[in-house]
């Protein structure tokens, strides 16, 4: 049935999420009208880069509960012109998100392949500091880059989701036991930390006092200092790059908002592109 653009069966393994037969409902960043059509029936991703996205709304919202061990795969065709290493494909819930990233290197130009997730990406995953991804209303699928600056090339035939092989599962079930006990060490280590805060009267000290009013006095009470670290100009040297990041959705109106959160300045030092402010 279709829910937006994005054809689902519930039945049979593996279970079609989309067969990308229709245009993206949504685009977003660089990923605009012009670089993703449809050619003969499949959809044609012809990006400069990879720091875009697109993709369908599911209307109603998918109860992919009894599916938390399968694991999504993508089914695509690399034409001549991809320079890209790797595509990811996102089941979404509002702010909530589980991402597949399939490895797109070493694979033939010209020939249909079925992917899997490199890492431990079934459906139930990944843990996040808010808990596992909400799988009972899962309302939108989302084709992203890699992030790169070089051009992605590819059709997309369909998104699916399966069972895995035994071996997979067991790798892929270990990675997020690692995945979470990581998470739940730092959590405790950040608890300990906030246990350690304490706010006492001891010190307090009165800068001076005032009057406000014929009945009313200002005396303020200083408990400590805040000491912030001194903010340096952004002295530009040569391939320097700021990078927007933040967040991208679509309502339920179908509308894509983006919101920023943060520039980031990125400088070549030792050879390599680093992340310094």
């Amino acid at each position: 049935m279709a829910h937006g653009g994005a054809m689902v069966s519930m039945f049979g393994d593996p279970i079609r999420l989309t067969d990308f037969s229709s245009p993206w409902l949504f685009t977003y960043l660089s990923w605009k009208e012009g670089v993703v059509f449809v050619e003969r029936g499949k959809l044609r991703l012809t990006p400069a880069d990879g720091r875009g996205g697109g993709g369908y709304n599911i209307q109603p919202a998918l109860d992919l509960t009894s599916l938390v061990e399968h694991t999504p795969m993508l089914t695509l065709e690399i034409r001549p012109g991809n320079r890209a290493k790797a595509i990811r494909l996102m089941l979404r819930l509002c702010n909530d998100s589980g991402t597949g990233v399939f490895d797109l290197s070493a694979k033939a130009v010209g020939t249909v392949v079925t992917l899997f997730p490199v890492s431990a990406a079934v459906v139930g995953a990944p843990p996040t500091r808010q808990g596992k991804f909400n799988l009972a209303a899962v309302s939108q699928v989302q084709v992203q880059g890699d992030r790169s600056e070089v051009p992605l090339d590819v059709v997309l035939s369909s998104a699916d989701i399966r069972r895995p092989r035994e071996q997979a599962r067991a790798e892929w079930t270990a990675e997020l036991q690692r995945q979470t006990q990581a998470l739940e060490a730092e959590k405790k280590v950040i608890d300990a930390a906030r246990a350690t805060i304490r706010h006492t009267t001891a010190g307090v000290r009165i800068s001076h006092v005032a009057t406000v009013s014929t009945d009313l006095l200002r005396v303020p009470l200083v408990d400590g200092e805040l000491q912030r670290s001194a903010i340096q100009p952004h002295l530009p040297q040569p391939g320097d790059k700021i990078v927007d990041e933040g967040r991208v959705w679509v309502d339920p109106g179908g509308t894509v908002k983006q919101a920023l959160e943060k520039q980031t300045l990125r400088r070549v030092v030792g050879g390599s592109e680093q992340d310094v402010g």
